[in-house]
């Protein structure tokens, strides 16, 4: 079976993990379950399910794994807002967010998307409902234009830094580039796709809410329950070992 590869789950669940921190992702919840299958196929996995049985299962599976990583990602930041986390500064926060990922390191622009994170979480958004609220303010954003995005994130980063200091303090500084000279061989494919997800649709039903869409659903602020360790727990730093210069 597909996902008794471990190889196979590591690789998904690094693709995965890296597109929460791109700067470039379009929004959180949306088609995300589908762009990982995508970047899978294109670069990073040869062997992909093609059993209609079989997909549907890695479909399953990766919708578990990325509400997961959207837990442990909001948790981290909701842990950076107290003085004793060691994190308030943004620099510290990034730097502590990509510990774990051998080929990346934080940029500026990577700053503007967890400054505008760490934003939200401060409204005390419905836990059932708050990726949802996050990405509420990117279509607000990206309605804008680019420039008006750009200048958008860059206003809740300065806001972050009024609020918990100033980076350029911090023993951590900001990459130029996210990726590093040796990159796995999905980062193209995944930089490309992210910026392509698309929101989930809603239409109200008689009696209930129904997705237009087969995706996730925004229940990632709920403790995963799930046999395999937590996306930012206990993980293998080798990295995948396929990559290209």
């Amino acid at each position: 079976m597909f996902l008794s590869n471990c190889f196979n789950q590591k690789t998904l669940r690094e693709i995965m993990q890296v597109a929460l921190l791109m700067p470039n992702i379009k929004y959180y919840i949306g088609n995300l379950t589908q762009t990982v299958i995508t970047v899978a196929e294109t670069a990073a996995v040869k062997l992909m399910p093609k059993e209609e049985e079989d997909r549907d299962t890695l479909a399953a599976w990766l919708n578990n794994q990325i509400n997961n990583a959207r837990y442990q990602l909001k948790k981290t930041i909701t842990t950076s807002l107290s003085k004793d986390s060691g994190m308030q500064n943004i620099a510290d926060l990034a730097a502590h967010l990509f510990s774990k990922r051998k080929y990346f390191s934080p940029t500026l622009s990577v700053y503007f998307r967890i400054a505008l994170i760490r934003a939200e979480i401060q409204k005390n958004h419905h836990v059932d409902h708050f990726w949802s609220k996050v990405d509420d303010e990117l279509q607000k954003m990206h309605e804008g234009g680019p420039e008006a995005l750009v200048a958008d994130l860059e206003t809740c980063y300065e806001e972050d830094v009024d609020a918990f200091g100033d980076p350029s303090k911090s023993k951590c500084t900001p990459s130029t580039e996210m990726v590093g000279e040796k990159k796995p061989a999905w980062y193209r494919a995944l930089h490309a796709n992210v910026a392509k997800i698309q929101r989930v649709k809603l239409r109200t039903a008689p009696g209930k809410r129904k997705r237009e869409e087969d995706d996730e659903a925004d229940d990632s602020d709920k403790e995963p329950e799930d046999s395999e360790p937590p996306a930012d727990e206990e993980e293998d730093d080798s990295g995948p070992p396929e990559n290209v210069d």
